[in-house]
Order: C-alpha cells, then structure tokens, then sequence
C-alpha cells in the first residue's frame, strides 16, 4: 500500500484552540488507521507557530497565510486548471509552494470549524470558498471534517455555497440545523450527520498529572471553581452593539468571587506574543483580570496552552460559563454543566445533542445581571444537566469517531489517487445509471461560475473607479439615444459568436453545436472584465470539453479571431488615417533610452527563438495541418465580417460623440472612425488590460485630442466604456432567451 498523503486545511495549533483540538483528534485517529503510511501537509495560516508548537514527526508545516492564498495560489490555481494541457505552463506555475503541496496530495480535509454562515459575512465566506476552490482547481477531493454551516439567508452566501458545497466527497455537519440547512439549498447527497471531531480526541496522561500537580499544590482548587472561557470574538460583537463586554464579564467574576467561587479564567484561543485580537483571547482576559476586584480568588495563566492541559482543566471545575464553542466541546466530554454566551446555531445544535439547547445565551442580550440569573438555574438544576450528559455522550462520541471512518473511507475509495472514486448506487432491479455531466464539464461550469463572480465585482468596481459626473446623462435626448444604441451593440455581440461558430467548424472540420458555442462565447462577454484580459479567451476551452473538440482547434480558432480583428483593424484604419498615421510617426524622436530598450527586447526576442526553436519548430507542424483547412477564401471572408463589425462599433461611438455635444463634418469622418477602430482593435488583444480598459482609452486621447474637443472626448470615452458594459450584460441576457427560445424549439419537436 502506497502512503496516504492528506493535506489539513483550515486549521492550526497556533491560535484558536478549537481548531487544535480538532487537528488533534483528527490526526491521532487519522494514524492509528494508517500508521507510518500516513503524511500529513499542514496548510497552515500560522506556520512559525505551528511549527514552534509541532507535536508529531510526520506532519510538515506548509505556510498558507490568507493573503498567500487568496492573491497568489487561487489566480495561480484558477490558471493551472485552464492551462493544465500545457506542459511548460503547468511546470511554471508549480513553482508556487501551495500548488506543488496540494499537486502531491491524495485527499484534502477541511477542518475549519464553521463555513458559509450569513453572519459571518461576505469576505470571510468569500475565504471559506477560495479555501476549498484550490484544491478542488488542482484536482485534489476534499472532505469537510464536522463543521457547522449555513443558515443560507444571504444570497451571496448562499451562491458561493451552492457552486462549491456539492463539489465535496463528504460534508460532516456537526448537528441538525446545519443538516437542514444544508438541506434548505438542495445539498443532500454528500451530508452525513457527525458530532464535532473534538469529541473524539484523546486525553493525554502526561497532561493530566500535569494539572493534578497543579490542582494539589494550590489552595486555591480547594473550593468550588468555575471556569470562565472569554472570547474576542464575542468581545468585538459587543462592541458593535455597544455592550462593554470587558465590563460586564468583571462584574460577572466579581459577584461569583463575592460569593465565594473561585474564578479560573481561560483563553481557548492564544496567540502567545501577538497584540492582535483575532484568534486570541489573552488579550481580553488580561483586562478583566487587571480589573477584578478581588484578583486573589481568581487564576489567570498568561500563557498559550494545549488543547488536552484546557479541557482536564474545564474537567476540574464545577461549572463552565463560555464563550468559546470548543471550550464548550471540552466540558461536555467531561461532564461537566455548561452555560454558553454564543453568537450562532453551532453552540445550540450541539448542546441538542445532549438535550440542553435551552443553556445557550445568545450575546446580544449580555448582562451581568441575566448571566447571573441563569447561571443561578444552571446550579439549581446541575444535577439533572450532568445527568443527561453521561446519558447521551456515549453516542455523541461514537458519532464524533464517525468523522474518521467516514473520511477513512472515502480516502480507500480513492486509492491514493490512482482512479477517480464514485460511489457505485444502488439501483433498482431492470434499473438502467444514469449518466450525469463529467468532472471536466462539473469543474468547467464550476470555473465559469467563478469568472462570473469576480468578472462582475470587477465591473462593479471600473463603474465606481471613473467618478464620472453623471449629470451629463440627464437629457432625455442622450437617454433614448443610449437606449436605442444598446440592442445594436448587443446584436453585434452576438453576431460575434455566430462568425466565431463558422469559423471553429472549419478548424475542427465539423459542425459544432451552434448553441453551444453561443452560450460559452456570450459568457466570455463578461470574463474579458477580469484582470489579465485572457479568461474571455482561455474560458472559451469549455466549448472542447463540451463538444468533443480538440482544445487545440478552439485556440487555434481563437488566435485566428484575434488576428482577423488585427488585419481589419489596420485595413480600416490604412483607408481612413494612413496619411495622418505617417505624419504622425513623422513626428516622433526616438531617444538613446528607448533604441537601446528596443533592441534589448528583439534582442531577447531573437534569442527566445533560438532556444525554444524545437518547441516552436513541433508546435508548428501541431497546428500547420489545422490551418491547411483554411482557405484564402475562408480568411478573407472572416476579415470582411470582422471589418463590417468594427464598422459597427464605430457608428456607435460616433452616435455617442455627438451625443455629448460634439459638432462632427465630413472631414472629421473617416478621421475618427480609423482611430476609433485602430484603438478597439489594440484594445482587444492588449494583455493585462480587461476589455481593453486604459487602452482604448488612451489611444483616442492621443490621436484625437487635437482634433474633438478635448472635454468631450474625455467624457464620451468613459461614456462609451460605461455603454459597452451594459451592452455586453445585455448581450449576455439576449444571448440566454435566444437559447432558451431554441431549446423549447428542440423539445417540442
């Protein structure tokens, strides 16, 4: 048997210790199932400190911060998908730490302990998805280890739950609500009900007569203790809703040292060192205990401590007051009661387990006088809540061991890799399977739905990036105008995919699925918005995946698009500006810098021919017997059709011009329209520019900034950026019922 390589994501030692628990647990049970034959990549977002803090030899740190991950491993993850064809591109982009871990692991196990949740909100939901999409780009299944998810209110939240979720080999939820949840938004087959992995994580002896050590020799421990677990996470939403957590949490301790408690106080999230609050509650714990009143009748160590020294200290006390879910999860295995001031279902679904829901306080009504006033009822009923712990942790455990078996299991079924891993259904007797869409169609329609998302946050933010003063739009005149423009832009749009469709079908010598290429093509419309302007054209590769063609054809075709858009470009504007374009380049002094950056480039250039000389030389004769079928009729056919549609995208613009009170004359005709399509078509093909943006832009100024009056133009080039936005939604929108329109054509005949 070959070794299980299996990568933790979303979870640390360092930090929260829940998660530690839990990457405890997991990795104990994850070894006594394998043995030596275990290898374990710790995606960590605090790799000095887990380092520092390593307990196991077969376990390697692998450093993934959030920025690390969200600004250079997803892009990079997101072009090794779309490029993974591509050897050398394939080989570069390995060079990325995170790429190269997850490219030798066998099964991802995702044990953030709670995801996709509304309150949580956009960014952090956005983190849980990107978390996941990684590994997934690359090829590699992921398991979610018990965690709770959803409610699924938001619509954000809910999308980006319903693109990655179903993607899961197995979602653990860690009690009913999240199940129902989950159920709530159409995801049921890969969910098994398991209670929290923590549950399941063994006490260390050495750490237990480490603490009996300390409990004997302090005075202290003598007396009742209540453990008090702070958090700063419920400490920040206090704040939002001007409760002063730190306040009410002293007067709390006050009134149980009054009583004469003892008040031991736990940070069950440190980060030793850091001033930082996220993940830390030393920092609140240091300020209540500085304000105590009586600081002799409370405990209060500064420092970061395990996951198994926490709970036998929990084990220790007579009632838990928490704040913190996995201080909770220590004090049930335990049996100890249990008073909880939370801030989600996670705390509530599993306390239902054990059938004390009702001991869940939600922070928004925080007061020391209600926290008294239950933990007075927790008291009064402590007998009857111990009880109905030892009588349901039994099964809660044998459910939380459920996560590694599960998990074990799928990673079987996987076979370290080597095939892909379906579970076979059971189906009934004379019952034919049913084929569903293939992984490279689910992995291209889930990266589709990616590019959308981000295509459109990028839209949202080039509209509010221009400033642009809007009062210019009022007239009624420029509104029907723009609006009776709109359908022609769209219209020629789509006319786009119906001469790129002709012109695939001579490269892959077939007749392609017209609605198809349609539909993928008019999706490009917004891709070309994302940063790098190459996902219009690279996310076109699903048209091969979709319709049994080579990915070779569908980029060959669309090289051959972008060339066609060159010549015509540079056909229309030799007609109309050449003698302005000559004096214009009349006037140019090149200095001694840039001939020498020139010849630097084509220096560079030269020399990349050479040593790659046999790699161009094979993918040259690659495509030279798809070219063969294109004839010299075919080209020239292809150039006019793509001249008549830039043609078309100039009217409109000069429409625009002179909607924003630009007088134009014959003269200034062809003028324009050679520079307008000159710069439309460098626009196009421009890498790095989205759409073109910038580009465009800048050519127009240059060339006519002597020419339109230089306001106008300013303003009708951002006008103009601002139609064409529209117009390509609108493209896409027309593009959706002319589909729509002729599949219920298909199915009614």
């Amino acid at each position: 048997m070959n070794d299980l390589k299996v990568a933790i994501i979303a979870a640390s030692w360092h930090g929260n210790k829940g998660a530690a628990a839990m990457l405890q647990s997991s990795i104990k049970q994850l070894h006594a199932r394998y043995g030596d034959k275990l290898k374990i990549n710790l995606m960590s977002t605090y790799p000095a400190g887990d380092r520092r803090l390593l307990p196991f030899d077969f376990i390697r740190v692998v450093p993934c911060t959030p920025e690390a991950l969200v600004f250079f491993a997803f892009p990079l993850a997101l072009l090794y998908w779309l490029f993974r064809w591509l050897p050398p591109m394939k080989k570069l982009l390995c060079r990325n730490t995170i790429l190269k871990t997850y490219l030798t692991t066998d099964l991802a196990i995702d044990e953030a302990g709670i995801s996709f949740v509304d309150s949580r909100g956009f960014v952090m939901n956005l983190y849980a998805f990107i978390t996941c999409a990684v590994p997934l780009l690359l090829g590699v299944p992921v398991v979610k280890y018990s965690q709770a998810l959803g409610e699924f209110h938001s619509p954000l939240n809910k999308l980006l739950a319903k693109i990655i979720l179903p993607k899961m080999k197995l979602i653990c939820a860690r009690g009913q609500i999240t199940k129902d949840s989950l159920a709530g938004i159409g995801i049921t087959e890969n969910v098994v009900l398991c209670a929290d992995g923590a549950f399941s994580m063994p006490d260390s002896p050495d750490v237990a007569a480490e603490v009996a050590a300390l409990w004997a020799c302090d005075d202290f421990y003598q007396n009742d203790v209540i453990a008090l677990s702070l958090s700063s996470v419920v400490a920040s939403k206090c704040e939002d809703l001007k409760i002063d957590y730190r306040a009410v949490m002293t007067q709390f301790v006050d009134a149980l040292t009054d009583r004469g408690f003892g008040v031991l106080l736990i940070a069950n999230a440190a980060r030793l060192g850091s001033e930082k609050n996220r993940n830390n509650d030393l920092l609140v714990c240091d300020d209540v205990y500085a304000a105590a009143k009586n600081p002799c009748k409370v405990r209060w160590y500064h420092e970061e401590m395990g996951p198994e020294k926490i709970r036998e200290l929990i084990g220790r006390s007579r009632v838990l007051v928490a704040a913190r879910f996995h201080a909770m999860i220590g004090a049930l295995e335990k049996g100890v009661p249990t008073l909880l001031v939370g801030w989600s279902h996670k705390y509530k679904e599993v306390l239902d387990m054990f059938g004390l829901g009702d001991w869940a306080v939600d922070f928004s009504h925080l007061s020391c006088d209600m926290l008294l006033e239950r933990f007075d009822e927790v008291l009064a009923h402590e007998d009857e809540i111990r009880e109905s712990i030892q009588s349901h942790l039994p099964e809660v455990l044998k459910s939380s061991r459920q996560n590694i078996v599960l998990i074990g299991d799928v990673a079987d079924g996987l076979a370290w890799k080597d095939a892909d891993f379906e579970p076979t259904p059971q189906l009934a007797e004379g019952e034919e399977p049913v084929e569903g869409p293939s992984v490279g169609k689910r992995v291209a329609n889930f990266l589709g739905r990616v590019l959308m998302v981000v295509a459109i946050a990028y839209i949202i933010y080039t509209v509010i990036k221009f400033d642009i003063d809007f009062s210019v739009l009022a007239s009624a005149g420029v509104i029907l105008g723009m609006v009776a423009l709109l359908p022609l832009h769209a219209a020629n749009n789509i006319l786009a995919s119906v001469y790129y469709n002709q012109l695939l079908n001579v490269m892959a010598a077939k007749v392609v699925n017209h609605l198809t290429v349609v539909r993928i093509y008019c999706n490009t419309f917004i891709y070309r918005y994302v940063p790098g302007n190459i996902m219009h054209y690279v996310a076109r590769n699903q048209i091969a995946v979709e319709e049994d063609v080579s990915h070779s054809e569908v980029a060959l075709s669309t090289m051959l698009e972008a060339l066609f858009m060159m010549i015509a470009g540079a056909a229309i504007a030799a007609i109309c500006v050449f003698n302005y374009l000559v004096s214009y380049i009349g006037q140019i002094h090149l200095s001694r810098t840039w001939i020498i950056i020139i010849a630097v480039v084509l220096a560079v250039v030269v020399l990349a021919l050479v040593l790659f000389r046999k790699k161009i030389r094979k993918l040259v004769r690659k495509y030279v017997g798809i070219m063969k079928r294109l004839s010299v009729k075919t080209c020239v056919m292809y150039v006019l059709k793509v001249a008549g549609r830039l043609l078309v995208n100039a009217v409109i613009y000069l429409c625009i011009v002179m909607l924003m009170g630009q007088t134009m004359t014959w003269e200034l005709l062809p003028q324009v329209v050679g520079l307008f399509v000159m710069s439309w078509a460098i626009g196009f093909v421009t890498p790095g520019a989205p759409a073109g943006l910038g580009v465009r832009e800048a050519i127009m100024l240059m060339f006519l900034g002597g020419v339109l009056d230089q306001n106008i133009l300013t303003t009708s080039a951002i006008v103009y950026r601002l139609f064409c936005i529209v117009g390509d939604v609108l493209a896409l929108g027309l593009s959706r019922v002319y589909l729509k329109i002729r599949a219920r054509s298909y199915r009614q005949t």
